[in-house]
């Protein structure tokens, strides 16, 4: 049980930083007028020289990443129940 419980908190905090990824990279993307501008304002502000695309792919892959991790904590909490019941 408390490994499921620490699988849920990890699973929400990666679609939560996933989610954060994905809204910064959109941010920049709406922000930037060029090419040029989105490199620069990626490498202010999201930390890196790559642009806000990558960004955004990269976020939702760990969103994603999240979403199954918390689907198999899913699975074991109801393999547990089952197995207490019996």
């Amino acid at each position: 049980m408390l490994f499921t419980k620490i699988g849920r908190i990890i699973a929400f905090s990666i679609v939560a930083f996933g989610l954060l990824t994905v809204a910064m990279g959109v941010y920049v993307s709406v922000i930037s007028e060029n090419m040029e501008v989105n490199q620069l304002l990626s490498k202010r502000y999201l930390g890196s020289s790559i642009n806000s695309g990558e960004h955004i792919d990269k976020g939702i892959f760990r969103v994603l990443i999240g979403v199954a991790f918390g689907i198999a904590t899913d699975v074991s909490q109801r393999l547990e129940t089952l197995s207490t019941r019996a």
